[in-house]
């Protein structure tokens, strides 16, 4: 028979990955909650709170999408993004999880207009590629950089590349030819299934490439005429 899913198996995946994402925005409050124990700067304080708030706010918008999905609504909600708030807002939920890993994170912006996409999905799918990244670097230290830019078709482009061994011909295969469904668990396997769910239902298109001195994953999103 085929790989057909029926309801209650569609919805169950979708619980286990909010539950697999869970640990994102919980790994954040923990880092913040420890830096904000000796901290005697107000600024830093409220600044480590801020992120406490919007990962809280990650919680529940996640817990909205799964009720969403649940009543056959629509799971993403493209809306205008100003591309520089986006990524100033990733690279401070990112760096606190990096910095405690001895990785240092570079965000390079080459566009710096509007977008149109879901903000808060394509962050737990950014959050997954840089937790991927984080993992495959391990304890020798590097560094993960982000990149955000037009395509010549004006396509957005959003790439993560580490400095990590690089991933086998095998698992770059099973995340660009199988389904987000269907992609091999290990390896990051389960959260590079979200980043392609996520990508395909925008449109858009997740690729990989990999050699010894890291991998490289870009997200593609298509932004109309």
């Amino acid at each position: 028979m085929g790989s057909h899913k029926t309801p209650d198996e569609t919805i169950g995946r979708r619980i286990t990955e909010v539950v697999h994402d869970l640990k994102t925005p919980l790994t954040v409050i923990g880092a913040c909650a420890k830096l904000m124990r000796d901290e005697t700067s107000r600024a830093v304080r409220e600044h480590h709170a801020e992120l406490i708030q919007r990962q809280i706010d990650h919680v529940v918008a996640m817990q909205r999408s799964l009720l969403a999905y649940a009543r056959g609504e629509a799971a993403i909600l493209a809306h205008a993004v100003d591309l520089p708030t986006f990524a100033d807002r990733l690279r401070s939920e990112v760096e606190v999880d990096l910095c405690e890993k001895g990785i240092e994170l570079n965000v390079e912006l080459h566009e710096r207009g509007v977008a149109r996409f879901d903000s808060t999905e394509l962050l737990r799918a950014l959050h997954n590629l840089v937790r991927n990244a984080s993992e495959a670097i391990g304890s020798a230290g590097g560094n993960v950089t982000l990149q955000i830019r037009r395509a010549r078709s004006r396509e957005l482009v959003i790439a993560c590349v580490d400095t990590g061994p690089g991933l086998s011909p095998s698992v770059i295969q099973a995340l660009t030819k199988r389904s987000g469904a269907e992609t091999k668990r290990g390896a990051g396997g389960l959260g590079l299934a979200i980043v392609k769910r996520i990508a395909e239902a925008h449109g858009g298109t997740l690729k990989a490439s990999s050699t010894k001195n890291g991998t490289t994953f870009t997200i593609t999103l298509p932004q109309g005429s």
